[in-house]
């Protein structure tokens, strides 16, 4: 997918792509709101995702996506991480 780019636009392609991903994994429920705050830090090639305490154990699901999501990243040379 990423390949047919221009090499200047892999990297942001792949950035945009990992947080569409991950905003369609968020948006579970389609409910108004998340109900939580979830802060993104990006450095490189590392995404970590940080939730209010106790958020995920709540949302197993949600957690089991993103453990799911983290596998996949990998084989593009992103690392997911969340707490």
């Amino acid at each position: 997918m990423f390949e047919s780019l221009p090499s200047t636009l892999v990297t942001p392609a792949k950035r945009i792509a990992v947080l569409l991903r991950i905003s369609v994994l968020l948006h579970r429920g389609r409910g108004s709101s998340l109900e939580t705050q979830v802060q993104a830090e990006a450095d490189g090639q590392c995404l970590n995702l940080t939730f209010d305490d106790g958020w995920l154990a709540s949302h197993p699901l949600t957690k089991a996506d993103l453990k799911q999501e983290s596998s996949w990243l990998k084989s593009i040379g992103i690392k997911l991480s969340f707490a």
